[in-house]
């Protein structure tokens, strides 16, 4: 699905088994995208909407990575349920308030997150097997504060220790090592 040339769009929603690609290209006032889908939806191109605020893309996509450098001003972010692994450009979304990656395969990057969030979600309730679990462990060991949780250098080693790039993480040694913190 190709959605362009629309300068007076502002909010968009769709859902449905069909779409593999989704690209937003001049909509320079899509403020809320929303995204439902149960299927094949491997990419989405949001260079096109620089004025997005809110993105949801939920309910099993396939959707592996996101990249948000052209989307500098979302505000609320919510990817719960998706394939997704990875977000790019986390970083520069100094407007970012609200984050929601739960029951996805994310299992790192928090040391990227603006300080501008508020609200941050990482659960793992739907999917056993979700890499996200990583994350809320270390998440839930600082009490649930994002600050502590960046200002750690002992998370970045013992992720570093645990969770080499391209093997699972070593959940069991989990418990012993945050003893030793």
């Amino acid at each position: 699905m190709k959605v362009s040339n629309c300068p007076n769009l502002v909010e968009l929603r769709s859902g449905g088994p069909e779409e593999k690609k989704i690209v937003i290209s001049t909509c320079p006032n899509l403020k809320k995208l929303e995204l439902f889908y149960d299927s094949p939806l491997t990419e989405l191109d949001l260079s096109g909407a620089p004025n997005l605020e809110m993105l949801q893309v939920s309910d099993k996509s396939k959707l592996n990575s996101l990249d948000l450098s052209n989307n500098k001003k979302l505000k609320s972010l919510n990817v719960e349920k998706s394939g997704l692994n990875k977000i790019t450009n986390i970083k520069h979304l100094t407007e970012l308030k609200s984050l929601n990656i739960s029951d996805t395969d994310i299992d790192s990057g928090l040391e990227y997150l603006p300080e501008s969030v508020e609200e941050f979600k990482c659960n793992s309730y739907g999917r056993e097997n979700a890499k996200v679990k990583t994350i809320q462990k270390i998440y839930k060991h600082f009490n649930q504060d994002l600050k502590k949780l960046k200002e750690s250098s002992s998370t970045q080693q013992w992720l570093s220790e645990n969770c080499p790039e391209n093997t699972k993480c070593k959940l069991l040694q989990y418990s012993q090592k945050l003893t030793a913190l």
